[in-house]
């Protein structure tokens, strides 16, 4: 099966292109998001949905095994180390939270304020406390 959006624009009239929406939209297969867009230049809405191929379960057949094989090596980690990678991805985290939100802050803040929310501790930063206050 041929991608939609390569095909899209070789379809010559809209009515085949929505046509053919319509049965791929239709499928016993196809995973509706419940998100809807509303494309430039057009009055209408869609909701946005997919249709699994075969390589898209191939993949996610390979990050299920990942998955797996991460949590075992994760599990034999020592305490220390596992909430060392904890702090690390929280704070990776919320800095690019930050950076996208257009929040100026370090990642030093950010590692200090999530140790402190991990290991039960007043903040010492005071611009993060809500972070602590909410966490409690």
């Amino acid at each position: 099966m041929d991608y939609f959006y390569k095909m899209y624009y070789n379809i010559k009239s809209i009515e085949d292109r929505d046509k053919i929406a319509k049965e791929r939209y239709n499928y016993h297969s196809t995973i509706r998001t419940g998100l809807e867009i509303k494309p430039i230049d057009q009055d209408k809405t869609f909701e946005l949905f997919y249709i699994p191929t075969n390589k898209t379960i191939n993949l996610i057949q390979k990050i299920t095994l990942y998955d797996k094989e991460l949590e075992e090596k994760f599990n034999i980690l020592p305490g220390v180390a596992k909430t060392k990678f904890l702090i690390e991805i929280v704070a990776d985290e919320l800095y690019s939270t930050n950076e996208l939100e257009g929040i100026k802050s370090s990642r030093k803040e950010i590692v200090e304020s999530t140790k402190s929310i991990i290991f039960n501790e007043e903040s010492k930063n005071k611009r993060f406390n809500r972070i602590y206050e909410q966490s409690r």
